[in-house]
């Protein structure tokens, strides 16, 4: 699914789910996607929020009728120059929603790309009011070339009523080169709030939603 949404952004997902047959959503944060091939790194910029992009997919899971597959993906592009250094601080993807309707279930998936420009693993922490997310440690920031996120996992729905779920991704950079790391994650009805262990020169965080009025009868 990622490397649908590398080539051809938001067209690919919809090409990738025509073909399963399954029921669907797909939002994004942004309808502009570009891919470029040009990989130069650059150790004091950041990625700009304008040019960044966020999609939530939400479809039937094949597994239970009282579960569904949520998926957020992440388009990191362009980048401006910072006073802080994004490898110094941690990223964090997320996926929120009402703890009272909804819970995990099974194993998430994680995915950045390229591999080498960072490692994903899931917050050791709990999501407060119901989510689920993970830590990017970004090690190179591309200057003209795309940088791709992966969240994805199942959620069972606990009182057959449909509802929304958010998707989060907050973008972090650091004057501090011992490394600055999430502290805490709310979530719930809502985006998720991010809270940090150390000294930040800034965030930016992106978010969109899906409801789920087709998916859960």
């Amino acid at each position: 699914m990622l490397d649908a949404y590398a080539d051809k952004g938001e067209d690919g997902l919809h090409e990738v789910m025509k073909e399963t047959g399954y029921n669907y959503n797909v939002s994004t944060s942004s309808k502009d996607f570009k891919v470029e091939d040009d990989s130069e790194i650059s150790p004091d910029v950041r990625y700009s929020k304008g040019s960044s992009d966020l999609t939530v997919h939400t479809f039937d899971d094949p597994e239970d009728d009282e579960r569904i597959r949520v998926q957020v993906i992440v388009n990191l592009e362009d980048t401006t120059v910072s006073a802080g250094y994004p490898t110094w601080a941690e990223d964090t993807i997320a996926v929120s929603y009402n703890g009272d309707d909804w819970t995990n279930v099974g194993e998430a998936s994680l995915r950045i790309t390229p591999d080498e420009g960072g490692s994903i693993e899931l917050f050791p922490g709990s999501v407060e009011d119901g989510g689920l997310a993970a830590i990017i440690d970004l090690d190179s920031v591309y200057t003209d070339a795309t940088q791709n996120v992966l969240l994805a996992q199942s959620l069972h729905n606990l009182r057959g009523i449909p509802g929304t779920i958010y998707g989060s991704y907050v973008h972090s950079w650091s004057p501090n080169p011992s490394s600055v790391s999430v502290d805490s994650v709310q979530g719930g009805d809502g985006p998720v709030e991010v809270s940090f262990d150390g000294r930040l020169d800034n965030d930016w965080q992106i978010t969109d939603d899906e409801d789920t009025d087709e998916l859960i009868d």
